[in-house]
């Protein structure tokens, strides 16, 4: 942390210096001289850090940089699959919930895109209830969550007459 006052004190003195010598000069070709000598010395003192720069480290930070992005990346990966998870979970519990509130004891398993930010595409549905239940949750289903009729799954059974309702819209 000592480089940075170090160069900036370095930056000010070669301006200031170089300020003072050309005001104590009148016009002419000395003072063009001092002007044009005192530009240089402060482009040299600007660009000393970029001399100072060693090959190894400049690997070094090339590693630094792919090692972080391999970081990142591992990151990015586990955020979205903790997102599926829990726009997943999320989904089924609304479902079951809506459903319960219909007096319907189901399974549910909701399928996500692939996308960025997942959103529910599909869903199968396990369970005992009559086909007018079927339909009340199905358009529930479409209409709250935007899971479209024909990506839901249905293994219906009804428990009065003890047959499978449509399995598949």
């Amino acid at each position: 942390m000592k480089l940075l006052p170090s160069y900036l004190l370095s930056l000010t003195a070669v301006t200031m210096i170089g300020v003072i010598a050309s005001n104590l000069l009148k016009k002419g070709l000395l003072k063009q001289l001092v002007q044009i000598s005192s530009g240089l010395l402060l482009l040299l003192v600007v660009l000393r850090p970029i001399y100072r720069i060693e090959p190894q480290w400049i690997e070094r930070y090339s590693e630094e940089l792919i090692q972080r992005e391999s970081h990142e990346q591992e990151y990015l990966a586990l955020y979205r699959r903790k997102l599926s998870e829990q726009v997943r979970k999320t989904t089924e519990d609304y479902i079951l919930n809506e459903a319960g509130k219909l007096g319907i004891k189901l399974t549910v398993t909701v399928e996500l895109s692939e996308e960025e930010f997942p959103i529910p595409t599909g869903c199968e549905i396990t369970g005992s209830l009559t086909r007018e239940q079927q339909q009340t949750l199905s358009i529930l289903i479409r209409d709250q969550i935007g899971i479209p009729q024909e990506k839901q799954r249905w293994q219906a059974y009804d428990e009065t007459t003890a047959h499978a309702i449509q399995s598949d819209r």
